[in-house]
């Protein structure tokens, strides 16, 4: 049935919405969250626009950047526990000397997920 809502999303009303495909299913019952994955590869949060604020984290090696407001952040603090705010610049990832872009990934689970932009260290390979 997801697969065929699916479908009609794409075909029907001609626009691929990421939201709209969460879940492809095998004859095994495993998944593929599709979710997790920009279509388009490109950067989400190069620059916040008003009321949003640039937001960061700083984990497993990587760094993620994110755009939400500080009414938001409340809502998200519990769920993305080193999510903190950028005070020190508007690049927080750049100013830890994360420069090398990986991906714009979804973290956690919707409706409590955000999108990410993900940045490795200088000097280490894309994993």
């Amino acid at each position: 049935m997801t697969v065929i809502r699916s479908l009609f999303s794409i075909f029907v009303l001609g626009v691929i919405n990421v939201y709209s495909l969460p879940f492809i299913y095998e004859q095994n019952r495993t998944y593929i969250d599709l979710t997790n994955y920009n279509l388009f590869g490109e950067k989400c949060c190069q620059s916040c626009v008003f009321p949003s604020q640039k937001y960061f984290m700083l984990e497993n090696n990587t760094c993620s950047e994110t755009c939400i407001t500080p009414k938001q952040y409340k809502k998200y603090a519990p769920f993305f526990v080193y999510l903190q705010p950028a005070k020190q610049s508007t690049l927080p990832c750049e100013y830890y000397n994360y420069h090398i872009y990986q991906s714009t990934y979804t973290k956690g689970h919707c409706p409590y997920c955000l999108e990410f932009d993900v940045y490795n260290k200088d000097g280490t390979q894309y994993k």
